[in-house]
């Protein structure tokens, strides 16, 4: 069902909004008249009809009969609405406090002619400043709501209805759009917020047999675009999209230019919530919950940039299963993030070096005892969380051969680079009693491949401890799955790559690369 429902929905609200965005020639005040055309332009350009009859009455324009013809032959019918000018020249959109809003499908067996919406919001504030070249509007309401009005579903194979509910609330909601659109650029700067988000699905199949819910709810939620695109750009991206050769000179024309993104996402509390008491495979339910989170993505003159984040978070399930080891699941996350860096080169000094950097970092993933009965049920490992940390950073000389017009990388080429850095600034490995760390940083030569056979000239050192390893290896042996040939190699191992400081489980490895040569702990190796 969602599956109708969802696409054609969704494409009709998409053509209202790019209504909004649409930009054109016209007077600086905006009239009831213009939002009209362009919200029926704005959806033909999309392959959708917008119909209605529209009467003056002052200073509204009243639209009644409101439809939208969709290419799949169904239909979107809305409520009457009024285009009101007001005295600012400025033009509001008013709606119903509440009121339905239909969608009409076409003839389908097992699947309904007609589902309809219902939709309130008391307060629903749609301002249009500026249809011109400069687009400007706003949308506010302290609650929306929109919940699926009741019908029964009876698909082929089945000799009983299906119950269907869905529903959506939102309160303290806010967009404010902005946007510049002339024969040459383009830009735009919007926020949207929302104080809290509400979803809500259940279903009730007697033949499945299924019965199931599931709930959506998010807080605080913030959103931010802003963009700009100088003249020429998007044949520039079309043209490297279409080609798959990456035209650096042009891409950092355009960026030299003012070409630029930065969007962002961010939330306070979620959780998702699932629970079938009734299913093919027994009773199921799952819950997953963060306390924050967000992603970012930044693309101008300086980089790119990209960074996605978690706060503490947890998830649970819990079956009924006959075949499943364990009746629940659970495990707990304290933070998780990437982070992606990359910055350009500087037109003026095309020979400095930029820095780049990536992090992941997964710290506090614990798991539920139940979990930990299955892989340790002589309790002999630590059941402390765990963590991975690998923060790297550094810098690259960009190779000048990359900045002529005609130049295309080769699937075999090395990197495009002269020379590079790597710094390990944060490194930790930890759990069942293991704790590994290290630091450190090299340099690589692009220009000497020879002498580590096809690999850039290292120089520098980075240093590692491994506490815990002897440790972890005994209480392996004890759990009887590391074989003595094995355990034999990974204490040889060790000492092999480690030598004792500061107690006897306590390993230290340093790596060096000095004078054309590799030393592992100060024994030349290479």
């Amino acid at each position: 069902m969602t599956s109708l429902l969802r696409p054609r929905l969704l494409r009709a609200t998409a053509a209202f909004a790019l209504g909004l965005a649409l930009a054109a020639p016209a007077r600086a005040d905006v009239t009831a008249d213009q939002v009209w055309e362009y919200l029926r332009l704005a959806t033909s350009v999309q392959g959708i009809t917008l119909s209605a009859n529209h009467s003056r009455r002052g200073d509204q324009l009243l639209l009644t009969r409101v439809r939208l013809d969709l290419p799949d032959g169904s239909a979107v019918i809305l409520p009457d609405i009024a285009l009101h000018e007001t005295p600012d020249h400025s033009v509001t959109v008013e709606l119903p406090k509440r009121f339905p809003l239909t969608l009409d499908l076409p003839p389908k067996p097992g699947d309904p002619d007609m589902l309809s919406l219902t939709v309130a919001s008391p307060d629903l504030a749609i301002t249009i400043r500026s249809l011109d070249a400069q687009v400007d509007y706003a949308l506010s309401a302290s609650s929306i709501s929109a919940s699926l009005d009741k019908f029964d579903l009876a698909p082929g194979g089945t000799s009983g209805p299906i119950d269907v509910f869905f529903a959506l609330a939102a309160a303290d909601l806010a967009l404010d759009w902005k946007s510049a659109t002339t024969s040459r650029e383009r830009s735009g700067d919007s926020q949207l917020s929302v104080g809290t988000i509400h979803a809500e699905f259940r279903i009730d199949a007697p033949d499945e047999p299924l019965k199931a819910a599931a709930a959506l709810d998010i807080s605080a939620l913030s959103a931010k675009l802003k963009a700009f695109a100088p003249a020429d750009s998007w044949y520039v991206l079309d043209e490297i999209d279409r080609t798959g050769r990456p035209s650096f000179p042009e891409l950092m024309d355009l960026t030299d230019r003012g070409l630029m993104l930065d969007a962002s996402v961010t939330y306070g509390p979620i959780a998702v919530t699932m629970d079938a008491p009734v299913s093919p495979d027994g009773p199921t339910a799952a819950e997953f919950s963060a306390s924050k989170g967000g992603i970012s993505l930044g693309f101008d003159r300086k980089g790119f940039a990209y960074d996605e984040s978690w706060g503490p978070s947890r998830v649970y399930v819990r079956t009924n299963d006959p075949t499943s080891p364990v009746a629940t699941i659970e495990a707990m996350l304290e933070e998780y993030r990437t982070t992606w860096r990359l910055g350009f080169p500087d037109s003026a000094t095309p020979d400095n070096a930029p820095e780049w950097g990536i992090l992941f970092r997964l710290k506090g993933f614990g798991l539920s005892d139940q979990l930990w009965s299955l892989a340790d049920p002589q309790k002999l490992l630590p059941h402390d969380p765990m963590s991975l940390v690998i923060d790297l950073s550094g810098t690259y000389t960009l190779d000048p051969k990359v900045m002529a017009p005609d130049w295309a990388p080769k699937p075999d080429d090395p990197p495009p680079v002269t020379a590079a850095s790597l710094n390990l600034t944060d490194f930790l490995v930890s759990g069942l009693g293991l704790s590994l760390t290290g630091s450190g940083g090299f340099g690589f030569d692009f220009t000497d491949m020879t002498t580590f056979d096809g690999a850039p000239l290292p120089s520098g050192k980075m240093s590692f401890v491994t506490i815990g390893a002897n440790g972890l290896i005994d209480r392996l042996d004890r759990m009887g799955v590391l074989p003595e040939e094995d355990r034999t190699a990974a204490r040889f191992g060790l000492l092999f790559l480690g030598r004792i400081e500061g107690g006897e489980d306590r390993l230290v490895t340093g790596i060096e690369f000095r004078d054309r040569g590799f030393y592992l702990n100060g024994q030349k190796i290479r």
